[in-house]
């Protein structure tokens, strides 16, 4: 967490180690403890990310205030029951132990291992064997900011993360989400350029920051190709989450309303986007799809008199996340000759399994869930 007051900031961290917890103040010469060691600690309680977040706020007051989550993480996915945590202890054990002195919570694996498609899981707590879910999160945000103004960044330092769905979800809790929708190195982002941009203009505001995160992990990526590295983050404006899900919501009805389902372009638009559409994960069949690439797409393909109703709104979201006042705010990719398609916007869109907990999402409400059923249905014809 940082807190720009006055002419510089304070950067504060809760560290959850196997051996326990520990809270940290990060200056110039290192870091120190704040506190006795916390010992043990459940860092998936939402309850323990509201309390240090409205302890971090009280302790450090300042004109502006960031939280990044530096963990596991599974996007709008959830990890299925009977997962075998041990998987997370065993690959955190072969972790340089460099880059769990600094992880927040738990060290950001090269790739989270999902036994088979489910939703919403951020904040693995391997000890404790459990995790915050999308609801969890927002209610532990929203608790720990009760007292205090909202947050001018939030950062998710984890896999997977960048997605409409989760950006709905945490609407109105800060200006700026930054994070990304591919999986994470286990080194995180790189924060020491980041608080070192932090620390030469202590007073920015969320977009700015996120400016810089975005920056940096696109230097860092640059560093990298010696060797073959997937590299996908954004900053997204919050405030306007709630016209992106409008949009998304008439476009969804629109598609699914019988009069459209039945024109044979819209069915082979949807063929078409399952098959072509830019996705973000290890695989080609990988569930999250690049939510401006989706767009141009459909765009394309349902260009007839019969389905004119539809252009307008995917034009206007298309163009949205393409604009330079929009919603995102800053992109940086390095995926191959895939980068100049990652709008860095995400949106679930499976090949073959749709999962009902997605039901249980806020972003549900747009209709999507019914769209997707409807493109599988499509597909299976």
């Amino acid at each position: 967490m940082a807190m720009p007051a006055g002419e510089f900031a304070h950067v504060v961290a809760l560290v959850d180690r196997r051996a326990g917890a520990e809270l940290l103040a990060f200056r110039s010469g290192g870091a120190t403890a704040l506190a006795s060691p916390l010992g043990q600690l459940n860092s998936s309680d939402p309850m323990v990310l509201a309390a240090f977040l409205d302890w971090g706020l009280r302790r450090f007051p300042g004109a502006r205030s960031a939280l990044v989550i530096w963990s596991h993480g599974t996007g709008v996915r959830d990890l299925p029951p009977g997962y075998d945590f041990d998987l997370l202890r065993f690959a955190e054990r072969a972790a340089s132990r460099a880059s769990l002195s600094r992880a927040i919570f738990a060290s950001t694996l090269e790739r989270l291992v999902i036994v088979r498609p489910k939703l919403r899981g951020v904040v693995v707590d391997s000890t404790d064997r459990s995790y915050l879910d999308g609801a969890q999160l927002r209610e532990a945000l929203r608790a720990g900011c009760a007292r205090h103004r909202p947050l001018d960044l939030i950062g998710l330092d984890a896999c997977l993360m960048q997605t409409i769905e989760v950006a709905y979800q945490l609407r109105g809790l800060a200006t700026t989400l930054v994070g990304s929708p591919e999986e994470q190195r286990a080194p995180g982002w790189p924060y020491g350029a980041i608080l070192t941009g932090l620390a030469a203009e202590p007073t920015i505001d969320g977009p700015t920051l996120g400016r810089i995160i975005v920056r940096e992990a696109a230097t860092e990526a640059a560093h990298l190709l010696r060797r073959p590295v997937r590299r996908t983050v954004a900053a997204l404006d919050l405030g306007q989450v709630e016209a992106l899900f409008e949009l998304t919501r008439v476009i969804a009805t629109g598609i699914t309303a019988s009069e459209l389902m039945d024109h044979g372009c819209v069915r082979q638009a949807l063929r078409d986007v399952r098959t072509r559409v830019k996705r973000y994960g290890e695989t080609k069949n990988a569930d999250l799809a690049d939510l401006r690439d989706w767009c141009k797409i459909v765009d394309l393909g349902t260009r007839v008199p019969t389905a004119e109703s539809l252009r307008e709104p995917l034009k206007t979201l298309r163009g949205a996340l393409d604009a330079a006042e929009g919603p995102v705010l800053g992109r940086s990719a390095l995926d191959g000759d895939d980068a100049a398609r990652a709008g860095g916007l995400a949106i679930y869109w499976p090949t073959s399994f749709y999962s009902p907990v997605y039901d249980d999402l806020d972003f549900a409400r747009s209709g999507w869930g019914e769209l997707i059923r409807a493109a599988l249905r499509v597909a299976a014809t």
